[in-house]
């Protein structure tokens, strides 16, 4: 039964995790997650056996010594109570303290298991700084502060021990001198020798039985800690809900997105806005390029249309309905999304091609399409298990190249009405980004679909119907590439221009002329915040750190709107 609550529990507090907000995990640990649904819950069910098992037992040894106590003698029963009192007494300070302690015990537990998580999941970045004695130093540090914590728990327990066997060992004294003196006093109430031998037996199975309570109610009071912190989480509401609101559905989904006036600032940053008044309109259908300099804020603005996160003010509509009216179970099977970050699950390339698909099972075929069209089937082909191999945890087995391409055709297989693309082609060779880039194209005209993405070279984004420059928080300009580049000192002119500039002095990778070739143009763009700075000016070295940092102002194009997001960096590769 123990076992059964305990599992039930880790699953619903693991399911509770599940559904919280992005936000939630932006302020929290891994490693002290995973010690919530593993380390509390197993200490806030361990008293479970002790509760079934020993409590009768305990009461009934306490009843029926105290009944043959009192039958032996009263008065020898009366003075013997009066150590229970101090007792009792000193066990409710004792579990007060200790849970106290607990708390800080579990604290330090926590981040231990931080510590372990990081290093692992981070592995060749600390083999590949020889950062392996700096980790085992941090590991030690923490467990130094939990051994002076566990340190101090012995001593108290010891010191609660030494006390309650002192207190026992004067009832004992008095009870034998008391009964002595009445024994030998010839008091009517004093029995025999035997009697009194018999009383200290009985008294003796009533401590056994108190004893067993009061371990029982110290293991309740650290349970109450694992308990307290385990049903705080479990209370804790999600301010995005998974499945209310309108179910948006495939065959009327049209994917027409705007974003109305919207503000946005990260909870951990309030001071530094990254979206300020925002508006943006994609028409169904059609592709929009995000471009900007890295932490403009064009990551966020693809969180804020997956509802990651919800802006402070303004809003975004999906067909012309409130994106917070909407399910957002629904909105995800419709969407397909590809970060510049790839993640995979630790199992084999067909698992990671089909999670989280909404009808489980592809069609006969369309896993293998999907490959050929994201250009990975080659590679996956040659593996010894193909679509079966397994890609190791979070893909460790593939390139970075590899794992953006599974990736792209795990997008592909989601039919998606709507495709948000974070640098998707950043980690391609230019042979292969054309050949996505051209199934990207197919996808579009075949499936109706809307595409935002964000782009770093310019055989991205000067195909796409709508170009938004994203910069202080708003966009600068929007337009095609020609309407764009037709603006007198607009933004993106004079990158493009910058752009030309450094390709005309690379020679290109074939051993060619030198000019605007797309190899050229990549090896001439080594940090595009620098062409920023040229074009836009320096910015300031507290904003330059910054996922929300910021630039000034700029002309607009043909239409106005504003734009943002956090993380990458939107631009443009070769004339």
């Amino acid at each position: 039964m123990s076992r059964q609550l305990r599992l039930d529990l880790r699953l619903k507090l693991f399911e509770r995790l599940l559904s919280q907000d992005v936000a939630f995990f932006d302020a929290t640990r891994a490693g002290a997650m995973a010690q919530r649904v593993e380390g509390d819950v197993e200490d806030m069910s361990r008293p479970v056996p002790l509760l079934i098992n020993n409590v009768l037992q305990s009461v009934v040894l306490i009843v029926g010594a105290l009944i043959c106590c009192l039958i032996s003698s009263a008065r020898l029963t009366v003075l013997s109570a009066a150590c229970v009192g101090p007792m009792i007494y000193l066990t409710k300070v004792s579990a007060e303290w200790g849970a106290s302690l607990n708390n800080a015990m579990t604290a330090c537990e926590e981040e231990a298991n931080s510590v372990v998580t990081e290093a692992m999941t981070n592995i060749r970045h600390v083999r590949g700084f020889s950062a392996e004695r700096h980790e085992a130093g941090k590991y030690s540090r923490v467990l130094s502060r939990l051994f002076r914590k566990m340190r101090k728990e012995a001593y108290g327990d010891l010191i609660v021990e030494n006390l309650e066997g002192s207190l026992e060992f004067l009832v004992q004294i008095l009870v034998l001198c008391f009964g002595g003196m009445l024994i030998l006093q010839d008091h009517e109430e004093a029995g025999s020798v035997g009697g009194l031998i018999a009383f200290t037996m009985y008294w003796g199975i009533l401590r056994d039985g108190v004893d067993s309570i009061q371990s029982m109610f110290s293991e309740l009071a650290q349970a109450a800690g694992a308990a307290q912190r385990v049903f705080d989480l479990l209370d804790i509401s999600p301010d995005i809900p998974l499945d209310e609101g309108v179910e948006l559905q495939r065959e009327s989904f049209l994917g027409r997105v705007v974003f109305e006036d919207v503000h946005f600032t990260y909870q951990s940053r309030p001071e530094k806005p990254v979206l300020r008044g925002l508006s943006l309109e994609v028409p169904a259908g059609s592709t929009c390029a995000l471009v900007g300099r890295s932490g403009a804020g064009k990551s966020t603005l693809m969180h804020l249309l997956l509802r990651f996160y919800d802006p402070q003010q303004g809003q975004i509509l999906i067909d012309g309905v409130p994106l917070t009216a909407l399910s957002l179970r629904s909105l995800h099977d419709l969407t397909g999304f590809v970060s510049q970050d790839t993640k995979l699950s630790y199992g084999s390339v067909r698992e990671n091609l089909t999670y989280g698909l909404p009808w489980v099972r592809p069609e006969e075929g369309e896993l293998e399409a999907a490959g050929r069209e994201a250009n990975c089937s080659e590679f996956v082909e040659e593996m010894e298990e193909g679509y079966d191999a397994k890609v190791g945890e979070g893909g460790v087995r593939l390139s970075g190249g590899q794992r953006q391409r599974l990736a792209i055709a795990r997008a592909f297989l989601r039919r998606p009405r709507l495709l948000v693309l974070d640098e998707a082609t950043s980690h391609l060779d230019s042979e292969n980004e054309q050949l996505v880039q051209a199934a990207i194209d197919r996808l579009i005209h075949a499936a109706r679909c809307t595409v935002i993405l964000i782009a770093h070279r310019l055989s991205t984004v000067r195909n796409a119907d709508v170009i938004a420059v994203v910069h202080d928080g708003c966009v600068a300009e929007k337009g095609s590439h020609d309407e764009l580049m037709q603006l007198e000192d607009g933004i993106y002119a004079k990158l493009i221009a910058k752009q030309a500039e450094r390709a005309a002095n690379v020679l290109p990778e074939d051993g060619g002329g030198g000019g605007g070739g797309g190899d050229a143009g990549r090896a001439a763009d080594p940090n595009v915040d620098g062409l920023f700075d040229k074009v836009l000016g320096r910015r300031d070295s507290s904003e330059s750190g910054s996922s929300s940092s910021k630039g000034s102002g700029g002309s607009s194009g043909s239409s106005k709107g504003s734009g943002g997001s956090s993380s990458s960096l939107s631009l443009l590769d070769s004339l």
